[in-house]
This record gives C-alpha cells, structure tokens and sequence, in this order.
C-alpha cells in the first residue's frame, strides 16, 4: 500500500515521500524497499519520519539527506544484525532463507 506522501517518480523504483525539516518541506525519493526499512526503523523507534529525519538532518554534515537516509537505514540495520553474533545462520543451512529473501527481494532473478 503506498503511504499517502509518496508519489510515483518517473523512475519506477523510486518513491518520493514530503518531510518537513525546520518548517520547509523536503521531498526524498529512495526506493520503496528502503521506505518500508524506514517505516520499520520509526515505528520501532517511536519516531515520525520528519523526527527521524530531523535527526539525520543535523548530524549528516556536508552529506546529502537522501544519501545521509540510506547511509542510516544501513547502519540501523548492521548493529541490529552485530547483536546476534551468527547473524541469521540457521543451524548449519547455508545460505539461510533470510539470506536468500533478502537478495530476491533486492535483486530477483529474471522471471520467464
């Protein structure tokens, strides 16, 4: 289902979404994997996503927001994964189902 902000972009895989930073709005296009990613991280975290981005905002430096986003969403995600030291190994299967999930969703092989 598409959040109500996010529009089409004329790009098929990218999804712009309005944020409003310092009472400007801010639109950022990623693509609507990374926006369900955000989704998560914000309803996890308790956040809205201008709270979120706000965060991100002053601390991104010289960064570009959108860039600054994925670079967190990466991060978020990466010291989720360190706390669990095996990661997602499932009892010697390799490569694990969330392994493979994740690359079809990423990357899917051709279908036909």
């Amino acid at each position: 289902m598409m959040h109500p902000d996010e529009q089409k972009d004329s790009t098929p895989s990218l999804i712009g979404r309005r944020v409003t930073l310092n009472g400007l709005q801010v639109e950022l296009r990623v693509e609507s994997l990374l926006w369900e990613a955000v989704d998560d991280v914000c309803e996890r975290e308790g956040l809205t996503l201008d709270a979120l981005c706000a965060v991100i905002d002053s601390r991104r430096g010289a960064a570009d927001l959108t860039a600054a986003l994925q670079f967190f969403i990466v991060t978020y995600y990466r010291a989720a994964v360190a706390k669990n030291p095996t990661g997602f190994q499932e009892d010697g299967v390799q490569p694990s189902r969330h392994l493979l999930g994740a690359l079809e969703d990423a990357a899917p092989f051709p279908k036909g």
